[in-house]
């Protein structure tokens, strides 16, 4: 019989799974990860495979050992490599993420054995590296946009970082670059460098897949003319502004510092608004990771707003924008 804290853990996560199971964004997951799945297997057997190129993560180890053991398919291999990785590590993931991981994980086997012999005709290594890295790089950030996974080394990552404090980032980098000294070992070091080329491209399109495409642009601008600059930004550019209370260091004094965001293509139009009224301003431009928000991207469409945020409880003193010293123009 089991003792009943694990009994009770057991009964937590079947409640969350099922809860998980009736809405649509369980489904819609396991639905991206399917296509994305099907792009990434299509860039490996079609592209990866036939010109001994190595992809990122527990894949590219997979491909490897298929190297050596070329009479066990690649599917299966990834299958095994992920199942004491799932073992070890599914205390770290949530109960409905566990089952999206291990699905995804099944997809992925299914995709590389169903795609295994495609061939696309394109004998430059060099456009088949950019081309397989960014089927690869659009497949994996299809489905992670929406909250996939296919387990690997994600999995590997969180263990590492809970266990020895190390980033992630740093664990995937260090993966990839073993990937890559192996081949170039196995191969050659012509074929490792387009492996990197490869492995580069997978990584800037998963990122752009997940932050999008339309890229944004914020702004602190120091200013003598603080409100006409930002009435022209809500006026001319249509976007919103904030002020924030500062001081400088120099002068000690008071002044408001205004901060907007917008999107690139209308960077030339508020450098046009801010030369007409202020030419001595001194501006601050920068590129955010994302932008969530009024006139941009909705709670709702990162899907957000399709469950109750009931695991947050708000205790203590709340800040509230004036105690922060911060001023809405424009909500």
């Amino acid at each position: 019989m089991l003792p009943y804290p694990f009994k009770e853990t057991l009964h937590s996560e079947a409640r969350d799974i099922a809860t998980a199971m009736r809405g649509w964004h369980f489904w819609r997951s396991l639905l991206f990860t399917a296509i994305g799945v099907v792009i990434f297997s299509i860039g490996i057997n079609g592209l990866l495979i036939p010109h001994h190129f190595m992809a990122g993560g527990i894949t590219g180890l997979s491909l490897i050992v298929y190297s050596f053991f070329s009479h066990f398919p690649v599917s299966v291999i990834y299958w095994f490599i992920n199942i004491p990785l799932f073992i070890v590590g599914w205390r770290t993931m949530s109960a409905p993420f566990l089952v999206v991981s291990i699905a995804g994980v099944f997809m992925s086997g299914v995709g590389l054995q169903a795609f295994q012999g495609i061939h696309i005709p394109l004998e430059d290594p060099l456009l088949a590296a950019i081309l397989g890295g960014a089927l690869s790089g659009i497949g994996i950030g299809f489905y992670l946009r929406v909250g996939g996974s296919t387990g690997g080394l994600d999995i590997v990552s969180t263990i590492i970082r809970k266990r020895l404090g190390l980033p992630a980032g740093i664990t995937f980098i260090s993966f990839n670059m073993l990937i890559i000294t192996l081949n170039a070992f196995m191969n050659s070091l012509e074929i490792a460098l387009y492996t990197g080329i490869s492995m580069y491209i997978t990584g800037v399109l998963v990122d752009r897949m997940q932050a999008g495409f339309s890229r944004r642009r914020s702004a602190f601008i120091i200013t003598s003319q603080p409100d006409r600059i930002a009435q022209s930004i809500m006026k001319d550019l249509g976007r919103g502004a904030t002020f924030f209370q500062a001081q400088g260091a120099r002068a000690g004094q008071d002044l408001r510092v205004v901060y907007t965001v917008f999107n690139l293509h209308e960077l030339g139009r508020f450098k046009e608004i801010l030369y007409a009224i202020d030419p001595a301003a001194f501006v601050v431009i920068n590129e955010p990771a994302e932008v969530i928000g009024n006139r941009f991207v909705s709670w709702k469409d990162e899907r957000y707003g399709q469950r109750p945020l009931t695991s947050f409880k708000v205790t203590g003193p709340q800040a509230t924008s004036s105690s922060l010293g911060v001023n809405n123009v424009h909500p």
